[in-house]
């Protein structure tokens, strides 16, 4: 890694200049010293085969031909509330790109801006977010950046992830496209995270495509596409969070799998559809620990072509949830099923369910469960 200390660079009529700082440009600053100040504390490009990292007053600061030699050292510079924009290129990584501090932000110019891999890489991830704490509130924010896996030629890589044995906190990943990882696309441990806008697809673990253990977060407006064996989102004790207005599609077995959810909302989302179809459930909700498993809302969802169930219901603490207002779409086996008939107190009012597969289209053993008002056609 070359690092520059008073080298400058101009564009101009299809040519780059280099030159270095004299006494004029110097003097520039001096009587105006934000004359040259750009919004972001460090601007990465790709000249020719070389990756450049400039500052915000335009000096070259890094070079390398190796784009995470270059993309980490901005990140290891930067300050509390630094800012790293990634203009339009392919940038291979030959190594993963480590996030362990607080308050960075990454930015780049939509689907054109890719960081990727070279064929046999086998990186571990792409993004680790690692604090220095095993439980960091990082504030870290990915915008507008592609990432793609190359899963065909690669093995074991995750996009983004949080390691085993570490929470990080306060994430936003905003207008991604997190692509074909051999591993799961997002692996997130931790609380607070916001992910909005994404194309979140094609993942090979069974793990799924999305991961979370974690609460309070917020998931609306993502596409988020299975491949593999595992399900298009896997969610682990997961508490008090929002998945809203969604497009959920393309998993094996399950798309959304639930694993002791307590006060999840899942509400007005497309559930289903498109090969391969799920062949075990669009929704499903299990749970067999205390205090888990409970108080759960699937509403106004869009659940349709299955060859098994639209929403399944298993495990002895699945109980005090609410299915209401959804449509149920040609469905293969049941819209709504209580599995092993230890689950109870649960809700299914006021849904629409057309062409389903097994009758009554509402199969609950719970004593206490309720099922009215549904439409059946």
């Amino acid at each position: 890694m070359e690092k520059k200390e008073d080298i400058g660079r101009m564009h101009t009529a299809g040519i780059t200049i280099d030159f270095e700082y004299g006494e004029l440009w110097r003097g520039l600053h001096r009587s105006n010293p934000l004359s040259f100040k750009r919004p972001y504390s460090f601007t990465v490009y790709k000249d020719r085969d070389v990756y450049m990292a400039e500052d915000w007053r335009g000096r070259i600061r890094f070079e390398d031909d190796n784009a995470s030699e270059v993309i980490q050292s901005t990140i290891n510079a930067l300050p509390y509330g630094g800012k790293i924009f990634i203009r339009s290129g392919t940038y291979y990584l030959l190594s993963p790109i480590t996030i362990s501090s607080a308050g960075i932000t990454i930015e780049g110019e939509g689907p054109s801006t890719v960081l990727t891999q070279p064929d046999e890489t086998n990186l571990p991830q792409f993004i680790k977010l690692q604090g220095p704490e095993t439980s960091y509130e990082m504030f870290f924010t990915l915008r507008n950046i592609r990432l793609e896996g190359n899963y065909l030629n690669n093995t074991g890589t995750n996009g983004i992830e949080v390691p085993s044995g570490y929470s990080v906190h306060y994430v936003w990943i905003e207008n991604c496209r997190v692509h074909a990882f051999p591993g799961t696309c997002v692996v997130q441990r931790g609380n607070v995270w916001y992910v909005r806008g994404n194309y979140i697809t094609e993942s090979r673990s069974e793990q799924g495509t999305y991961f979370v253990s974690g609460a309070d977060s917020t998931y609306v407006q993502n596409q988020i596409g299975g491949a593999g064996s595992g399900p298009a989102f896997y969610a682990s004790t997961f508490g008090s969070s929002v998945f809203v207005g969604n497009k959920v599609f393309g998993a094996k077995d399950y798309l959304i799998h639930l694993n002791c959810p307590v006060n999840i909302n899942v509400t007005g989302n497309v559930i289903g559809g498109l090969s391969p179809k799920a062949t075990t459930a669009c929704i499903y909700i299990v749970c067999y620990a205390e205090a888990y498993g409970k108080r759960n809302i699937i509403s106004s969802n869009y659940i349709y072509q299955t060859d098994g169930d639209g929403v399944r219901l298993r495990g002895s603490e699945v109980k005090d949830n609410i299915i209401t207002t959804n449509i149920f779409y040609d469905i293969g086996a049941y819209a709504v099923r209580e599995y092993d008939g230890t689950e109870d107190y649960n809700i299914v009012f006021g849904n629409k369910m057309i062409n389903i597969g097994l009758s009554p289209a509402v199969n609950l053993s719970g004593t206490n469960s309720v099922d009215e008002h549904n439409y059946v056609h």
